[in-house]
């Protein structure tokens, strides 16, 4: 793949796919999750990619580690892994060093920060249907609260993606609806809309 700078770069050669998972909000680095090929397929790692310096891997373990999230201010980044034998979520200082910090309880996945960085979301990993919300402290150390659950839904499930997104206010969520069990949807087109802020104006005015 190409660095930040357009050069070609090397990240793992025994990789069978490569993504662009989060990058800080300076754009100056990016962590992109590999899946390993072979004798250990299945297995997803993290690697550093910053600008001016070879690709490195983040946080080398032996557990399955995946859907890495900078926090808004690129301090922290929240991840889920299997070092305990279950998906749970972790929050640890960026670039550290520092330990991890679990932030869910009895299983959890496919973290997202709220945009004022003192809440995360993520889904329950004991129930992949349900969204999950925990407050986040940083004052005097690393601190969350008791998670709770904010909603239940026919989400698509996946171990590596995660099917949803929220709002920059932190009320509402677009998910990835899972298709119902008795109905087979055929994707046939594709509609993009362009020019959709005009038009949003235009149905929406408001007074300047």
């Amino acid at each position: 793949m190409k660095d930040l700078s357009g050069a070609e770069t090397s990240v793992r050669r025994s990789c069978a796919r490569i993504a662009i998972s989060t990058r800080t909000p300076t754009g100056r680095s990016l962590l992109t999750l590999a899946l390993l090929r072979t004798e250990t397929m299945g297995k997803s790692e993290l690697w550093m990619l910053s600008e001016g310096r070879e690709p490195e891997p983040f946080r080398p373990s032996t557990a399955q580690i995946s859907s890495p999230q900078f926090s808004p201010n690129g301090r922290w980044l929240a991840y889920h892994s299997t070092e305990t034998g279950l998906r749970e979520v972790y929050v640890v200082l960026y670039p550290g060093p520092g330990p991890s910090t679990r932030i869910s309880r009895a299983g959890g996945y496919a973290p997202a920060w709220a945009r004022n960085g003192r809440e995360l979301f993520f889904r329950n990993g004991q129930n992949v249907r349900e969204m999950m919300s925990v407050d986040i402290s940083y004052e005097p150390t690393l601190g969350a609260g008791t998670p709770r659950r904010l909603f239940q839904g026919p989400m698509l499930n996946g171990a590596r993606a995660r099917y949803y997104d929220v709002t920059a206010d932190g009320e509402r969520f677009l998910v990835v609806e899972r298709a119902s069990d008795n109905v087979r949807r055929t994707v046939t087109e594709i509609h993009v809309v362009v020019n959709w802020f005009e038009e949003l104006e235009r149905l929406v005015p408001t007074d300047h």
